[in-house]
């Protein structure tokens, strides 16, 4: 909800959705958006308004999904798969418990 309270202060609705995407993307906080929007730091610049590519490619929503699902088989926990910019991202596996969690690292461990 912060997010968007900080998008409607923005008048251009190009700049709007440049900012939500630019959320999504960098998974950016509300006080960073806050930052951005009051510094004027919304409006995209010269070079992204020339680049309509991504600086890296887009990895598809089945391709992840897949992913996730082989990783959850794998752990035998609930693990989640999150993008980010420039190829970055994070692996998140669930644990319901410290005795689970020894199991997990267990598995991680090389043999």
């Amino acid at each position: 909800m912060g997010h968007a309270r900080a998008l409607v202060n923005i008048d251009d609705i190009e700049q709007q959705l440049g900012l939500f995407r630019r959320i999504v993307d960098e998974d950016l906080s509300v006080r960073r958006v806050e930052q951005l929007v009051r510094n004027g730091a919304a409006a995209p610049t010269e070079t992204e308004k020339k680049s309509s590519q991504p600086a890296t490619p887009v990895v598809p929503a089945a391709e992840l999904r897949r992913t996730e699902r082989h990783l959850t088989e794998r752990f035998g926990s609930r693990v989640l798969v999150k993008p980010g910019p420039q190829g970055r991202g994070e692996i998140k596996i669930a644990f319901d418990s410290v005795e689970d969690m020894q199991r997990i690292l267990h598995i991680l461990q090389p043999a």
